[in-house]
């Protein structure tokens, strides 16, 4: 995981606009970095699994937020809120509501991945400033929710 902070710190520190607003907002902040992924802890997907890690060992060093939906899987059982904001391990987890309808049926899937995406898109609308913007893969039309608030955000 410290290749993976090494090249965090490198892009922040490569973006200039991210380090000067970080400095005006109030002396040595940590820089924010937000990540959009449908699956994170505690669900047993691996890309919430992936995505967990790599997020709690971020926040030794940046302030990290997660917007995430509810899980699908948590064989764990672990307690979690499923539409709130939720902190664990350095993390600020914002759940989102949006619809859960079984993934076998493509107009179901569709309509599981359209609420998902309106609903992460406006959470991500009301954040203060985040200073990088990271969106997974999870669903494909993520990347323009990313765009989107890299606007709002200026990040």
């Amino acid at each position: 995981m410290s290749a993976t902070l090494n090249l965090f710190e490198r892009h922040v520190a490569g973006n200039p606009a991210s380090l000067e607003a970080a400095a005006r907002a109030g002396g040595e902040r940590r820089p924010r970095i937000l990540f959009i992924n449908r699956s994170y802890w505690p669900d047993n997907e691996a890309t919430g699994q992936l995505l967990t890690e790599l997020t709690e060992d971020l926040s030794k060093q940046f302030d990290v937020s997660v917007i995430a939906g509810r899980p699908n899987v948590n064989a764990t059982g672990e307690p979690h809120h499923s539409i709130r904001v939720q902190h664990r391990n350095g993390v600020r987890i914002l759940r989102v509501p949006h619809l859960r309808l079984p993934k076998h049926s493509f107009v179901g899937r569709g309509f599981n991945f359209i609420t998902f995406l309106i609903a992460a898109l406006l959470r991500g609308l009301i954040l203060r400033r985040q200073d990088v913007i990271v969106v997974e893969s999870d669903p494909f039309l993520l990347p323009y929710v990313g765009w989107s608030l890299r606007l709002r955000h200026n990040a």
